[in-house]
């Protein structure tokens, strides 16, 4: 849980919940700490979902495709 420890999950989890209620600049906050906590424990794969999903997020909900393309440039 987000309130005992914070972990990258965590913050994925919570940037999930905060999407579904439409709440999207808050999960996008939660969702970039998730991805920076997954490059800085070296997991690799989870931090290219996060930042797939984050790009995706950015082109469909923020009609932002400058960062959308940016989180997938790396």
């Amino acid at each position: 849980m987000l309130v005992e420890r914070e972990s990258p999950e965590a913050h994925d989890g919570m940037g999930t919940a905060l999407w579904w209620l439409s709440r999207i600049r808050e999960s996008l906050d939660h969702r970039e700490q998730a991805y920076a906590g997954y490059v800085a424990a070296h997991r690799h794969a989870e931090a290219v979902v996060v930042a797939l999903d984050i790009s995706v997020c950015q082109l469909s909900n923020l009609d932002n495709p400058v960062a959308a393309q940016g989180w997938i440039a790396w």
